[in-house]
């Protein structure tokens, strides 16, 4: 299973794919910014900056999740074969 987030050694919880900072300034991005309202209308592609920095640093997290998902997935057919012989 993939963990969201983990812990520094001064207990700082630091989002997967990300580091501490990153994860600072996503929080307090989220904090301020995310709304699509400022987003273009046809594309719904961010605009400012910040939208901009938003997007990257949550998608940045969220291959990091998926690439961490993928590796701890079994693969198909391992466990039976291991169970049969």
């Amino acid at each position: 299973m993939a963990r969201i987030f983990q812990f520094d050694e001064y207990a700082n919880r630091i989002l997967t794919g990300l580091t501490l900072a990153e994860t600072r300034e996503l929080e307090a991005l989220e904090r301020e910014t995310p709304s699509l309202a400022d987003w273009d209308a046809y594309t719904m592609q961010p605009v400012s900056e910040q939208e901009k920095r938003w997007a990257y640093l949550s998608q940045k997290h969220i291959d990091a999740m998926q690439r961490q998902t993928e590796q701890s997935a079994p693969v198909a057919g391992t466990s039976q074969q291991q169970s049969e012989t």
